[in-house]
């Protein structure tokens, strides 16, 4: 079990438990089969999520990157202004990200976003090759991108939301 880790311009490998955790810019955090990352803060930072691996509680601010790879669990992530959520192929995910004003969430190859998630002002979604935008809605101020490869499905734009195909 490690606690409190500050992580700056190098890696924390996570093969069991961790707390609390700051990834830096340049500082990243690798959550293996069999870990659980809790609480971590990525100011810059990445966190990357294996197979077999969970992230509880996540906060991604400006410049920081939470990757999730096919296999993992992911609970309760907030995105703030600047910082990325990155989905590739088939995460399991438990209560919802809250996705900020500013926030970006990509959709890689084989995830298919829940119905039901609603983006907000300035909030980015976008569908990479593979990814499927499934059942959102779109609502004011907020973005959702098709790009080459992938796809959306029962998407609700309302009141200046703004839905672009740029795999064309």
């Amino acid at each position: 079990t490690d606690s409190g880790a500050q992580i700056s311009g190098g890696m924390q490998d996570v093969s069991g438990s961790a707390g609390g955790a700051t990834a830096f810019a340049g500082g990243s955090q690798l959550v293996e089969a069999g870990g659980a990352a809790s609480g971590t803060v990525l100011a810059g930072g990445t966190e990357m999520v294996s197979a077999g691996g969970s992230t509880l509680i996540t906060t991604v601010s400006s410049g920081g990157l939470l990757e999730l790879l096919s296999g993992s669990f992911n609970s309760s992530a907030t995105i703030t202004s600047g910082g990325t959520l990155y989905f590739i192929g088939a995460v399991t995910q438990s209560g919802g990200n809250n996705v900020q004003s500013g926030g970006t969430v990509w959709l890689g190859s084989g995830f298919v976003t829940r119905s039901g998630l609603s983006a907000g002002l300035g909030v980015t979604e976008s569908a990479l090759s593979g990814g499927t935008i499934s059942g959102d809605t779109i609502g004011s101020g907020a973005a959702a991108t098709v790009l080459a490869g992938g796809s959306a499905v029962n998407l609700t734009i309302s009141g200046g939301g703004v839905l672009s195909n740029a795999g064309l």
